[in-house]
């Protein structure tokens, strides 16, 4: 079954896989880059950037890539 929703706490889901992130409202990331954005947008909607600060393990031995 696919989730709807995402974690409670974005960052800290990627940083447990080796990912460093930041989190944005869609809002805010429209006005930095002069884009119209709806006045009452979903309070639940988030935007992430992230960057991998660890190879990722291989999924047969556990080391990384």
């Amino acid at each position: 079954m696919w989730r709807s929703d995402g974690p409670a706490d974005p960052a800290g889901w990627f940083a447990g896989f080796g990912w460093r992130a930041t989190v944005f409202r869609p809002g805010e990331r429209a006005r930095v880059y002069g884009r119209n954005f709806p006045d009452n947008p979903d309070p639940n909607r988030t935007l992430v950037s992230a960057v991998r600060e660890t190879p990722a393990p291989r999924p047969d031995t556990g080391t990384p890539r």
